[in-house]
């Protein structure tokens, strides 16, 4: 007998209460960006909108967060925490090591969070834009044609280690790529996910494009990283690129995947960014910094 959504949501608070602590969802809640300084900003001109303003105004009152329901979102930070992620992301941010070997990675026990998706999916933008660096990660529209993991710094001192490392993964969605292409990312990824998880892995965070939403591909890779038993969560891109009756559709998709009993290892938030508009990039900052354990000591 089919459950209704409302069975699903009890069962899954029942099932993932045990990852709260991992995944850092609470009672709390968040306020949305500030909304109120982007709608001065908007108004402050007499011109007629063009088309970027339009986008703008798309992000005007957008929550960064969607949990699903039953779920809060994550807690505001108290100062001192917000000090020391603004620390770490104010030091230059550099490209540490790239490996196509998933048996040489770094010796190190740096956390570590990846960055997964489609080709086009924004995610050299994206850790271009919460390194602020943007020409550190170069772009590519060709899924995994380049089979290499990239170590990019967080924090630490020049000349030590990093406090946090972010790790580029090559993109997935193989429909026209050779099967020697398809079984080396395997390899690779496969390979450094069940090494590095329950240790230096602390999440992937897999980004889907807005205009495009969820599709085989991604679920596919959400079914890799289950049988790995690998943490992820969902974050938007692109999201000034379409309007709000849409994204809260492709938003709604995924959170109805979220409650699956195959999805127990996601994140029951989805984040929601925009690179072009600086919209959700410090708050995906803090809920990196947050998710390693490096506000612990503080």
């Amino acid at each position: 007998m089919a459950l209704h959504r409302s069975q699903l949501v009890q069962g899954f608070q029942l099932v993932t209460r045990p990852l709260s602590r991992s995944f850092h969802w609470t009672t709390s809640s968040l306020s949305s960006p500030d909304a109120a300084s982007l709608s001065s900003a908007l108004n402050t001109s007499s011109k007629p909108r063009t088309k970027l303003r339009k986008k703008q105004a798309r992000l005007i009152n957008l929550p960064v967060f969607w949990p699903i329901t039953g779920v809060s979102e994550p807690p505001q930070l108290r100062p001192h925490e917000v000090d020391t992620v603004n620390r770490l992301f104010r030091v230059e941010s550099t490209l540490i090591t790239s490996t196509s070997d998933p048996t040489d990675l770094p010796e190190w026990n740096v956390p570590e969070i990846t960055f997964a998706g489609r080709s086009n999916a924004g995610k050299s933008s994206l850790i271009n834009a919460l390194t602020g660096q943007r020409t550190l990660m170069r772009t590519s529209k060709m899924p995994g044609r380049t089979q290499q993991l990239h170590f990019i710094s967080v924090g630490g001192k020049k000349g030590s280690l990093p406090e946090l490392a972010l790790v580029d993964m090559p993109g997935f969605g193989f429909a026209t790529a050779p099967k020697k292409v398809v079984d080396e990312w395997h390899t690779l990824v496969g390979g450094y996910v069940d090494t590095r998880r329950g240790n230096n892995l602390k999440t992937t965070m897999l980004l889907i494009d807005a205009r495009r939403g969820l599709g085989p591909a991604d679920h596919d890779f959400m079914d890799f990283l289950h049988e790995l038993g690998a943490l992820y969560q969902v974050v938007f891109t692109k999201v000034d690129t379409v309007n709000r009756t849409a994204l809260e559709k492709q938003i709604h998709k995924a959170q109805d995947v979220a409650l699956s009993a195959k999805r127990m290892s996601m994140n029951p938030i989805i984040q929601v960014t925009s690179v072009k508009e600086g919209f959700g990039i410090k708050e995906l900052q803090r809920q990196l910094v947050s998710m390693t354990g490096l506000l612990a000591s503080d």
